[in-house]
């Protein structure tokens, strides 16, 4: 009796044991649904904002807090441009203008300024910066490409058949470089200039937009004529698919689930109406958000934004948040007259900056927003030229390095 006592009492332990050591608790904090994780791009530089609008996916989101008050700021004089702005591994400035490409600390003073090509006009190609440090630019009226060291050493140039008008060079994860050019042909060069091979396709939108990379890396997205969007199978070099039947200027945004956002037009029985548009990352539609905005048929150069809890925002004469799920969040007049005519971009804290044009041309102004909607600051910012914005500002720990358009002036905010 007693060896079956125990017998049943170490049959017992070996059960409860083996129960237990079955149970896993939950994690303390799970991250939210639609939580955007950092995407890793080993070839981009170790920087606060390596390229136009921060990253490959177009997301305009940074790591580092923005500035509190837009009361305190500096003047980078420059000549006339219409670039946006990136940050190198050591926080150096860079901008191209016109046939140079420039470098200033963060405290406004000039590194150096190099010239890239004797000919140059509607320069806002944004330079990219690469993890070795080298910065790549475009002069896009000659179709001439460069790569700079750190210092402002001419590393190698290549000239393209055809000219190139487009936002940014974007770069893959082993550091090969992607553009359409002027002549519909989608051209990748490697690291030191060389042509690896293209594909050329009638539709590509070959204006003011830029090639957007999913975060595997595989498939690129480009804006259409009609259709309204290209994913490209980079390994395949071939169209995977394609979206929407409108001409659309406008570049994509990536999160790092890989769904695609996209501000187009409804293909609808009832009317066309603007839209965001929530893609799978096979094409198919997640979900869609009609705002009836009538300025997004004018506007194109607003790419959205996306904070860390997956809220969007978007703007045009007011700034919309819609949450992960295509729900709307709020939505704020921005101004009687104005119009967003730049990329939104946020901070660590979820905060949005939106820059306006206004129809005096006296002034840019700029507003931050935190995630609720409230405004936090605002403030205008005269310029000797038009005041306009387009070109991509760029966050750096605590400051908003906003350029002005077709104008001569870089603000750096504090």
């Amino acid at each position: 009796m007693k060896k079956i006592f125990l017998t049943s009492l170490l049959i017992s332990m070996i059960v409860f044991i083996s129960c237990k050591e079955k149970v896993t608790n939950p994690p303390d904090n799970p991250l939210p649904e639609g939580y955007q994780q950092d995407v890793p791009w080993l070839s981009l530089a170790d920087s606060p904002w390596p390229m136009n609008h921060h990253d490959p996916q177009n997301t305009g989101r940074s790591n580092f807090v923005g500035p509190k008050s837009g009361a305190n700021y500096l003047v980078i004089p420059t000549s006339y441009h219409e670039s946006g702005v990136s940050i190198g591994k050591d926080s150096s400035i860079y901008f191209a203008s016109l046939t140079n490409i420039f470098s200033y600390t963060p405290d406004g003073q000039l590194n150096w300024k190099r010239l890239v090509d004797s000919l140059g006009w509607e320069t806002y190609t944004t330079p990219l910066v690469s993890s070795n440090g080298n910065i790549f630019v475009v002069i896009p009226l000659t179709g001439r490409i460069s790569c700079f060291d750190a210092s402002g050493t001419k590393i190698w140039s290549y000239k393209n058949s055809e000219q190139i008008w487009q936002k940014t060079l974007v770069i893959d994860k082993v550091g090969n470089i992607y553009f359409i050019d002027a002549g519909s042909t989608l051209n990748v060069l490697s690291s030191q200039g060389q042509l690896l091979w293209s594909i050329t396709d009638s539709r590509f939108w070959v204006g003011y937009s830029s090639l957007v990379f999913s975060p595997d890396g595989k498939t690129l997205y480009s804006a259409g004529l009609n259709p309204s969007l290209f994913a490209i199978d980079i390994s395949q070099r071939q169209i995977k698919w394609v979206f929407g039947r409108y001409s659309n200027r406008q570049e994509p945004m990536i999160d790092a689930q890989g769904n695609i956002y996209l501000l187009t037009k409804t293909d609808s029985i009832d009317g066309e109406k603007p839209a965001l548009y929530s893609l799978k990352p096979d094409g198919t539609v997640r979900w869609v958000y009609v705002h009836n905005n009538a300025l997004e048929k004018e506007i194109y150069t607003n790419s959205p934004t996306i904070d860390k809890n997956g809220n969007i925002y978007f703007a045009f004469d007011s700034l919309y948040s819609v949450d992960y799920q295509g729900k709307l969040r709020w939505k704020r007049p921005l101004s009687f007259s104005c119009i967003a005519d730049c990329p939104l971009v946020c901070d660590a804290e979820g905060n949005v900056y939106v820059g306006l044009t206004t129809p005096e041309q006296q002034y840019i102004t700029i507003k931050a927003f935190n995630s609720n909607g409230v405004l936090i600051w605002e403030n205008n910012f005269t310029t000797t030229g038009f005041g306009q914005v387009g070109g991509s500002p760029a966050i750096l720990n605590s400051k908003l390095i906003f350029p002005s358009w077709r104008s001569k002036e870089i603000f750096i905010i504090k």
